[in-house]
């Protein structure tokens, strides 16, 4: 998407970001940084209109109104972003880039990807979506680019999306795809695709995830079949913006995680795993009965499952070798009463893993 707002800056048209705040100050730096030009920014905070953020001017929507829509394009740098989008095309701007999309490739058109066939995979990968068709072909594409050894399927587990994602047969081979006739939510949707897998493991995968390591299932079935008591595999993670790394979390005493800020090369010992992308032996999530459906829609189900995993014996651990992209909330965006949502979740595992949490 750099390369577009670049051509489409050098053609004359206008780069305007809209949103002044840390999100808006990261785009300014993303954008220098690959030489796009930037005309202004627009904030819909009053006080900050005729202000200057990094040497820019801060305008008013009611500015902005006055900018051609045909001449200008707007990077929108809100983790509101849909609702900063619906705010634009009321104004009439329908050319908007998201602010997560800046390192995603711009696909005019789809190219049908053709996944191997496994008739004895040994790898389950369960992939869930909802909407975010061009997330989830990037997704596809880097599972297919990715170099594997290992024999796996692929399931698609898709939540009544409304986009082209409804119509992904038409761009995959060699993939089961379930289309839910009714909206089961994100955690009931990974309970009920698992259930078709074969493999001896399962990955479980966000449709905002892309994978960038090489031989990265090699790695993942060489750690389980390398120590039975692994249970749960997780993988570094990088951001929407491919900046620092995240290795994974502990846990607090009042449950709650804490960043792992300390570099750590092979395979350690982790209390969470970033859920949109890891690993699991079937057997044990069977064993356990997938994630917890307490914590319906969602939040905690994966904390919940890792101190399952632990309950039963086995351990949690990363593997630093291998590494993906997860842009993050970028199918819901920011849910209305998520911290309420949150709170409450919280409180059911509190209650449930007393003993868990740490002294």
């Amino acid at each position: 998407m750099l390369n577009y707002l670049k051509e489409q800056a050098d053609t004359g048209k206008k780069i305007v970001i809209f949103g002044a705040g840390y999100i808006g100050k990261k785009v300014i730096d993303i954008l220098r940084e690959h030489e796009v030009g930037i005309a202004c920014l627009c904030d819909n905070d009053k006080e900050k209109d005729g202000q200057k953020v990094g040497g820019y001017e801060i305008i008013s929507p009611e500015k902005l109104r006055e900018c051609d829509p045909q001449d200008t394009v707007v990077v929108a740098a809100s983790n509101f972003f849909k609702e900063m989008s619906a705010q634009l095309g009321e104004m009439g701007f329908c050319n908007v880039v998201l602010f997560k999309d800046l390192f995603l490739k711009k696909n005019d058109t789809y190219d049908r990807l053709i996944f191997p066939k496994a008739d004895q995979p040994k790898v389950s990968i369960i992939l869930t979506t909802h909407n975010g068709w061009k997330y989830t072909y990037e997704c596809l594409k880097s599972l297919l680019a990715c170099k594997t050894n290992i024999a796996y399927e692929l399931i698609v587990g898709d939540n009544v999306s409304q986009d082209e994602t409804r119509n992904m047969e038409a761009y995959v081979e060699n993939v089961k795809v379930i289309h839910n006739p009714t909206d089961i939510g994100y955690l009931r949707n990974c309970n009920e695709t698992a259930k078709q897998a074969r493999g001896e493991y399962l990955i479980l995968l966000s449709n905002d995830v892309r994978i960038v390591t090489d031989y990265w299932l090699d790695f993942l079935v060489e750690d389980f079949e390398h120590d039975a008591t692994v249970g749960n595999i997780g993988g570094a993670c990088y951001g929407w913006d491919i900046g620092g790394l995240s290795y994974g979390c502990f846990m607090t005493e009042v449950g709650e995680l804490r960043g792992n800020d300390t570099y750590q090369e092979g395979v350690f010992d982790i209390d969470y795993n970033c859920a949109a992308c890891m690993a699991v032996r079937r057997s044990l999530w069977e064993e356990i009965g997938g994630y917890d459906e307490r914590y319906i829609p969602a939040w905690f189900e994966d904390l919940d499952l890792y101190c399952e995993v632990k309950k039963r014996g086995y351990r949690v651990v990363l593997d630093a070798r291998f590494r993906f992209v997860h842009y993050e909330n970028v199918t819901y965006g920011v849910v209305p009463g998520a911290d309420r949502v949150y709170l409450r979740n919280k409180e059911k595992f509190i209650k449930k893993w007393k003993q868990a949490v740490p002294d």
